[in-house]
């Protein structure tokens, strides 16, 4: 079964313990970094400013408790865990479609997305396997 691990590095080449972000027992899409527009699509709901909280007659504090208790509600699982690794590529290029169309024509957001995708699939009878990328050497250079 598999695992996602989070390794940082921070400056001067200091590291931090390894967190398992995703164990064994557990399955689904995970991301990070532009977090919006999955948020959005996939919990159901993005991030609430804190004008939003108080316009609910909220704090930040409990507008989070709240997003917590709705999640179980509005989750939208995106695939199965015994998905054909074909499944999980064309989703994995669905969702960073998804950012980056939405980073793309927002008049607010930050332009923080954009280029080139590269894929990559690692299987347990295959290892690390690029699916998609793209090329700054010789194809020869590219194996």
């Amino acid at each position: 079964m598999p695992e996602v691990w989070q390794v940082t590095f921070g400056d001067q080449g200091q590291h931090f313990d390894a967190i398992c972000i995703q164990p064994e027992d557990n399955f689904g899409v995970r991301w990070n970094g532009e977090m919006e527009p999955l948020d959005r699509l996939i919990l159901g709901i993005g991030n609430i400013p804190p004008a939003g909280a108080a316009a609910l007659g909220m704090t930040p504090e409990q507008v989070e408790a709240a997003k917590n208790t709705i999640f179980s509600h509005t989750y939208e699982n995106l695939i199965l865990p015994a998905a054909p690794s074909l499944d999980a590529i064309d989703l994995a290029r669905f969702l960073v479609d998804v950012t980056k169309g939405f980073i793309r024509f927002s008049i607010t957001k930050a332009k923080t997305v954009g280029g080139p995708i590269e894929v990559a699939v690692i299987t347990k009878h295959e290892g690390y396997r690029w699916v998609q990328r793209k090329h700054f050497y010789a194809p020869e250079l590219n194996r």
